[in-house]
């Protein structure tokens, strides 16, 4: 009868505020509920948060009432609940785990950043990242964190506390990644890949936006920090760059555009600059060449 008493949640979102709570409490850690549990969690961010939906102004308030009164009464509860689901289920049930990172990457875009990275969740996100069947997933959870809006000072903090904490572990595997020679773990590591030149990707989209937004004829420290983050990714991002898939190698482009962009205006002045945009350069040239199965005799292939 409870759970049935919380699918009205769904139905009629003015009661959101005074059942959020009981939808907390109510939930005991089976996978079932746990289950239930996060499937609602979903559909209420789907309902409150999903900017795609066209709202009218009545509703668009009506919304940041309900975002509001999360955020004051049950916010708490709600981050505890989404720990104590990792610490239960992380282990043993990666399905429950997954759903509960995806709650995670939905719901930080409009709670306080530091209920979730803390030195608490970067164990599980340092586990996620290592566990085949998770790996994915804490991939596009990290990305949601790297996304949500903030201004660029405590961005580039959080990047640079994600990578030196709990990223750049994952960022030194990636050539044994690659490495690997059985056909279903490189077919794992192609998905995995993937999403960890996505998550570089979205890094280096943040820190470029805010280097162009800070950027200024005058010296500015922060425009300094940016790049040096920015440049401290190049040497991972080239490796993916270098994939043979190119979806993967595409994956970490725009990273690639945006280095060579600020060095346009900045001019090269470290070897290792200079090294990035020879190797750079170097991996565009052989990814250009016909292989050895293209057809030349059929047209459309060029």
């Amino acid at each position: 009868a409870q759970l049935f008493a919380l699918v009205s949640l769904i139905d009629f979102p003015s009661r959101w505020p005074s059942f959020f709570d009981d939808l907390i409490s109510t939930c005991q850690w089976s996978i079932g509920n746990a289950d239930f549990y996060l499937k609602v969690l979903m559909a209420i961010d789907c309902e409150i948060v999903d900017r795609e939906l066209p709202r009218t102004q009545e509703e668009a308030n009506l919304i940041t009432f309900y975002k509001d009164s999360i955020r004051e009464r049950s916010v708490n509860n709600l981050v505890e609940s989404l720990y104590l689901l990792l610490k239960e289920h992380s282990n043993k049930n990666p399905e429950i785990t997954c759903q509960t990172l995806e709650v995670i990457g939905a719901y930080v875009s409009w709670i306080e950043i530091n209920l979730i990275v803390n030195q608490r969740f970067l164990e599980f996100f340092s586990f996620g990242l290592n566990q085949i069947d998770l790996r994915e997933t804490t991939c596009s959870c990290m990305e949601e964190i790297i996304n949500k809006g903030m201004e660029i000072g405590p961005k580039l903090k959080l990047i640079d506390y994600l990578w030196d904490n709990l990223l750049q572990a994952s960022a030194i595997q990636l050539e044994q990644q690659i490495n690997l020679v059985n056909d279903e773990q490189e077919n794992s590591n192609c998905d995995y890949l993937l999403k960890f030149g996505k998550l570089l990707n979205s890094i280096g989209e943040n820190l470029f936006t805010g280097w162009q937004k800070k950027n200024t004829k005058t010296s500015n420290e922060l425009v300094s920090e940016l790049f040096t983050s920015l440049e401290k990714k190049m040497p991972f991002v080239l490796i993916l760059l270098n994939h043979s898939d190119d979806d993967i190698s595409e994956s970490v482009v725009e990273y690639c555009m945006h280095y060579i962009s600020i060095l346009k205006i900045n001019k090269i002045k470290s070897r290792d600059q200079q090294n990035f945009i020879e190797n750079m350069l170097s991996i565009v040239i052989n990814k250009t060449k016909y292989d050895l199965s293209f057809n030349f005799d059929n047209e459309g292939e060029d």
